[in-house]
């Protein structure tokens, strides 16, 4: 196919191959590697070459870090003492650039009450998330990592309180995000 420049070494196609505009191949193509313009883009063991921008778009996507979707629920109209979900958060020594935590809540409260789930960090409250919806919902708080050690490990947990009723909440997840 084409001058020696510009080939695909050792071609093997099953199905059809329709070249219009472009190249179709229905079926498989087994081939040894791959060039794009004459520069090689996917070598023979499978690598990727030459692609620049193939890492600094996987780093900006957020990191899922923990989380859990065992139900809990509480009547009590003030925080307890102690996370009811919790996990730790190692930031690798700074290992990573990302800059803020993200937290999604799935919560509900019962019908004409509210629900207000606290998100602490080694103990102290950094952003509260609150529902009224009798139906499960999930809603966003973000914290800033900034001020936090990172060469200790740290504890982040939620915890719940109602105005009345009963408050549930169903899934947590954390995410580091840029």
């Amino acid at each position: 196919m084409g001058s020696s420049s510009y080939r695909w070494r050792n071609a093997y196609f099953s199905g059809s191959l329709t070249i219009a505009g472009g190249i179709t191949v229905s079926g498989a193509a087994n081939v040894g590697s791959l060039q794009v313009v004459g520069t090689e883009v996917i070598d023979a063991s499978r690598n990727l070459k030459n692609v620049s921008a193939s890492i600094a778009i996987l780093t900006d996507l957020p990191l899922h870090i923990a989380g859990d979707d065992t139900e809990i629920s509480t009547t009590s109209t003030t925080y307890p003492t102690s996370d009811q979900k919790y996990f730790y958060l190692n930031l690798l020594a700074g290992a990573y650039s990302f800059s803020r935590l993200l937290v999604a809540v799935e919560g509900k409260a019962t019908s004409g009450y509210q629900l207000t789930v606290g998100i602490y960090v080694d103990g102290s409250l950094k952003a509260e998330i609150s529902w009224t919806e009798t139906s499960y919902k999930i809603k966003t708080a973000t914290i800033s990592l900034s001020g936090l050690d990172p060469t200790v490990v740290h504890q982040v947990g939620i915890r719940l309180k109602v105005t009345g009723g009963t408050g549930y909440v169903r899934t947590v997840d954390f995410l580091l995000v840029k």
